[in-house]
């Protein structure tokens, strides 16, 4: 019996991993690019943690989810209410950190701020939107923007 979608089926890619494809790609262990795409993620995430610390911010929350949609930091400083949106590239990457965020994910970041300061504990909040950009060279740089969203 044949499905009804797809019924023809596409050429499997072999993994750069395989000793049979040359090329100019390093082997590596599966999955070992992802992995460290995360980590360099979180490690960023706590880096503007402690930053935000220092100016006197409490975290209420790191990757809240709402419904779909995600902020990467949310703190408290008396009644202001701070969502930080964070980005992080290698110091070799092709673009500063923050010139990552587009029109789709500045809406995104906005619907969920609206959907934080529907929920009681945020009533009465004034809201500002920033973004951390965090390049890891030889040693991690912050560059903050507060009001970038």
């Amino acid at each position: 019996m044949r499905p009804k979608f797809g019924s023809r089926r596409r050429p499997r890619l072999r993994s750069t991993d395989d000793s049979s494809v040359g090329g100019p790609f390093p082997k590596r262990a599966p999955g070992s690019l992802v992995v460290s795409r995360l980590a360099r993620g979180r490690e960023a995430e706590r880096i503007v943690a402690e930053h935000l610390r220092s100016k006197g911010f409490t975290i209420s929350h790191q990757n809240l989810r709402l419904g779909a949609l995600e902020l990467d930091i949310v703190a408290k400083r008396g009644r202001l209410c701070v969502i930080c949106e964070v980005r992080s590239l290698s110091a070799s990457a092709w673009a500063h950190p923050a010139e990552t965020i587009d029109d789709a994910k500045r809406d995104r970041v906005r619907q969920a701020a609206r959907a934080l300061l529907a929920q009681p504990e945020y009533r009465g909040f004034q809201l500002r939107l920033d973004v951390a950009a965090v390049t890891f060279g030889e040693e991690p740089t912050i560059d903050y923007y507060e009001n970038a969203l």
